[in-house]
């Protein structure tokens, strides 16, 4: 799935979209609730933070039970 992600000055992010999904309602839901708690070092212009937005690729890997 791909996803933009709008992070605020403070490096927090203030907005997710989603760009493409993967397919299943339940994974969209679970990464974008994630992505929602990630945080970011600020972009820095001229020394000042300021807010940015960037696409993202959200990558699933699904393992059965006890596979590690």
């Amino acid at each position: 799935m791909l996803v933009r992600i709008h992070v605020g000055p403070d490096g927090h992010v203030t907005d997710v979209d989603l760009l493409e999904t993967s397919g299943f309602e339940r994974l969209d839901t679970a990464a974008l609730a994630a992505v929602r708690r990630w945080r970011f070092d600020p972009r820095l212009v001229a020394g000042q933070a300021v807010a940015g937005t960037f696409d993202h690729r959200v990558v699933f890997v699904l393992e059965q039970p006890g596979s590690r």
